[in-house]
C-alpha cells in the first residue's frame, strides 16, 4: 500500500512539471468527531461519539499548479466518551486529550484554471500532547497527563473540493481523517489509538512565486 501511494505521487509530479511554483499560507477550522481505536475488543464499554473543533494554520509550497507540499500546526481536541456497563451503566466518563499536530502532506489538485477543482492530501504527522484530563460524571477533571504519550506519530488523508479565487487565493473544503500510529497510552493492558474525522474548511493565499506568477 505504501509503495502504491509513493508511485502515485511521483506520477502526479511527472505529469505536472510545466506549471508555476509558489508559496501559500492559510488558516483552517475542522468540525470533527473523534474516539479511540482499541487494540483489543472491550465488551464492557459503551462508547459515545463526541465532537470538537480543530483549528490551525497552513504553510505550503506548490511545485506545480497541481502538485505541492503542505505543513502547519493544528490544535485538535481528542479523546473519548464512554460508560462501563459491567459496573454502573449510568456512570459517564470523558477523556480529553489536547494535541498540537504538525502535518507533512503531499497535495494534488486537478486544476487551478477552473473555478472548482478536486484536491487530495495525504501524509504523516507528529503530535505533541498539551493536556490530558479524565472526568467522571461531570465532576472536576482529574489530570492524567503522565499516563499518556507526550509525543506521537500518525497519518491522515483528505479528499474534497478547491475553489480557486482571483489574485492567487483558494478555499478548500475536504473530508479529512486521521489516526495515531502508536498507542496514546504510555503503558497498560488496555491500549488504543486516537482517530478523528471531519469536514475541514481552509483559506489559502498565494504569497510568493520565483517566476512572479
Amino acid at each position: 500500500m505504501k509503495n502504491y501511494i509513493l508511485v502515485t505521487f511521483f506520477a502526479v509530479f511527472i505529469i505536472s512539471v510545466n506549471a508555476q511554483p509558489g508559496l501559500e499560507a492559510g488558516a483552517l477550522v475542522q468540525p470533527q468527531i473523534y474516539g479511540q481505536l482499541y487494540d483489543t475488543e472491550l465488551n464492557d464499554r459503551s462508547l459515545k461519539i463526541p465532537y470538537s473543533f480543530a483549528i490551525g494554520f497552513d504553510l505550503g509550497y506548490n511545485f506545480t499548479d497541481k502538485f505541492g507540499f503542505r505543513t502547519g500546526a493544528i490544535y485538535t481536541p481528542e479523546g473519548e466518551k464512554y460508560n462501563i456497563t459491567s459496573t454502573d451503566p449510568e456512570e459517564a466518563y470523558e477523556l480529553n486529550l489536547s494535541y498540537i499536530q504538525v502535518p507533512f502532506y503531499l497535495k494534488f489538485n486537478s486544476s487551478t484554471e477552473n473555478r472548482f477543482s478536486f484536491i487530495f492530501i495525504a501524509g504523516p504527522s507528529i503530535s505533541f500532547l498539551n493536556d490530558a484530563t479524565l472526568t467522571q460524571d461531570s465532576e472536576d477533571p482529574v489530570p492524567v497527563l503522565g499516563d499518556y504519550r507526550r509525543f506521537n506519530t500518525g497519518g491522515a488523508i483528505g479528499l474534497g473540493l478547491q475553489m480557486n479565487i482571483e489574485r492567487g487565493g483558494n478555499v478548500n473544503l475536504l473530508w479529512r481523517s486521521g489516526v495515531s500510529l502508536n498507542p496514546v497510552q504510555e503503558e497498560g493492558s488496555i491500549l488504543s489509538r486516537s482517530v478523528s474525522t471531519g469536514l475541514q474548511v481552509s483559506y489559502h493565499y498565494f504569497i510568493y512565486s520565483p517566476s512572479g506568477y
